[in-house]
């Protein structure tokens, strides 16, 4: 399986936090674990490179306030591509 054949890839996580930036943050770092995995380890990429997923289109943000800190949910669409793997 070639790395980008997986085009629009629907992934959502949450996360939490004791701000709402840092409920968000973690919510995205999950996005990003989650579409990673989705990937895979399809390595149908140039040597050096690896399979990895980017964000296209952030679909929706939302932050619940709960009693001592705060939930977030974090929507995307995205797709895996052949990128430089992150030092």
């Amino acid at each position: 399986m070639k790395c980008g054949s997986l085009e629009n890839q629907a992934v959502k996580a949450g996360g939490l936090g004791r701000t709402p930036l840092k409920a968000v943050q973690h919510a995205f770092a999950n996005v990003m674990e989650a579409g990673n995995g989705g990937c895979g380890f399809a390595g149908e990429c140039e040597a050096g490179k690896s399979c990895g997923f980017v964000i296209t289109q952030i679909v929706e943000i939302s932050v619940t306030m709960q009693a001592d800190y705060y939930e977030a949910s974090v929507s995307t669409n995205g797709r895996c591509q052949c990128i430089d793997p992150v030092p």
